[in-house]
């Protein structure tokens, strides 16, 4: 299965439901399909088909609360995130996008690649990020996409555990369309084609 994207286009499914933390299964209990995430289990959503169940799930997410009560629903169970948090600077680390994901999520996330890897945590920040970059509408005026293009997936070739894992995580043509023709990529673009073995 495939998914297509605004754009028109198409990325291998699978791979766009796993880093985005979502399963889908036909549910014997509700005689449908059901669509739900991994991590927050009332992120669900049924339909009679499968891409019926995934496009309602969707939907579901796009009527989530504020960027921050999302955040605690994916990285709550992460080890360290409430410390983090309690250790906060100021409010301002909390409320802006761009700041929570510089102070807070990316040192978990790097942490997260220390060894012994914790994949559960790399997972669900992976989530969070899927769930800011598919949001249509703005919070107080922030273009979340945006933000995560900038702050955090143009960053991540700069983790060399991350970078090296990227393959399990994104199809190249999402890396292609997304990031690659970004100005601030530097030698991270040739790292990547080396990754992908596109050179």
């Amino acid at each position: 299965m495939y998914y297509s994207s605004q754009a028109g286009k198409k990325y291998d499914l699978a791979v766009v439901l796993n880093r985005a933390g979502v399963r889908w299964f036909w549910s014997f209990d509700d005689i449908a399909y059901r669509a739900e995430s991994r991590y927050v289990l009332r992120y669900s959503a049924f339909g009679q088909t499968a891409e019926e169940a995934l496009k309602l799930y969707g939907t579901t997410i796009q009527e989530s609360r504020n960027w921050q009560s999302v955040a605690e629903d994916f990285l709550g169970q992460v080890n360290g995130f409430h410390e983090l948090i309690a250790a906060a600077r100021d409010d301002s680390m909390i409320k802006h996008p761009q700041i929570f994901w510089d102070d807070i999520v990316k040192p978990l996330f790097e942490e997260a690649y220390e060894p012994p890897v914790d994949l559960d945590a790399i997972s669900r920040i992976y989530a969070l990020a899927d769930w800011c970059h598919m949001q249509l509408h703005e919070f107080d005026n922030i273009d979340l996409p945006s933000v995560m293009l900038v702050t955090f997936y143009e960053w991540i070739p700069t983790v060399t555990a991350a970078l090296l894992d990227m393959p399990n995580w994104f199809t190249f043509e999402e890396i292609e369309d997304w990031i690659m023709d970004s100005p601030f990529l530097g030698a991270s673009r040739q790292d990547l084609l080396r990754v992908y073995r596109q050179e």
